[in-house]
């Protein structure tokens, strides 16, 4: 099995921090009809996907371009600023909602034929983690992280061949797919319980 070591930009078609606060209204109507949404850390959940449930519109300021900032499927968001590194994956149905990517995420563009899932796999295990807490990559204070894009763009990952990643890229959607069935059963067995245990109580 061949592993290929390069620095994490070579395999990129881009990579860059999202827009600075100084493009948005600092208010938008809850009605608005504005077309996009800002990508917040909450969004970001644990297991590599991204909830749209409480998407936040915005209001993008006269003569400010956004579209640099849009996220595209298959892009990397990682969280650089924060008490956790969390990074994500942008699926298709994800990517519908026009989700801008703002100043505290750093966006991952790989190269055509390659697999984003890989890339969110290894930052958010152990290896990755430790590699996002070198001093040459981030710094951080008592309470917040922060990482650099300069230094980011110097990380050596071992790229495996396109067959492994399709691999990775298989097991982490099943792996996902799997965990949220296990708790979705969860959830309606202790509603069941509940449900019965309530019974019981009226019955006496």
């Amino acid at each position: 099995m061949c592993w290929e070591i390069v620095m994490i930009f070579e395999q990129c078609e881009t990579m860059f921090a999202g827009a600075p606060s100084a493009f948005f209204e600092k208010e938008t109507a809850q009605q608005s009809d504005h077309k996009y949404c800002a990508l917040k850390g909450s969004d970001l959940l644990s297991d590599g996907y991204i909830s749209t449930e409480s998407l936040q519109r915005i209001e993008v300021k006269e003569g400010k371009k956004i579209d640099k900032f849009l996220l595209k499927s298959g892009d990397v968001v990682l969280l650089a600023r924060g008490q956790s590194m969390k990074c994500c994956i942008v699926t298709e149905e994800v990517a519908k909602h026009n989700l801008v990517a703002t100043a505290n995420f750093i966006v991952i563009r790989i190269k055509s034929g390659l697999k984003a899932e890989f890339i969110v796999s290894y930052f958010n295990s152990p290896l990755g983690k430790k590699a996002l807490n070198h001093s040459s990559v981030s710094s951080s204070t008592n309470v917040i992280k922060s990482i650099s894009l300069s230094g980011l763009k110097k990380i050596n990952i071992k790229f495996p061949t396109v067959e492994v990643q399709n691999q990775i890229a298989g097991l982490f959607h099943a792996g996902i797919a799997a965990n949220r069935a296990t708790l979705k059963l969860a959830e309606q067995q202790q509603k069941t319980v509940e449900a019965k245990v309530l019974n019981l109580i009226e019955a006496t």
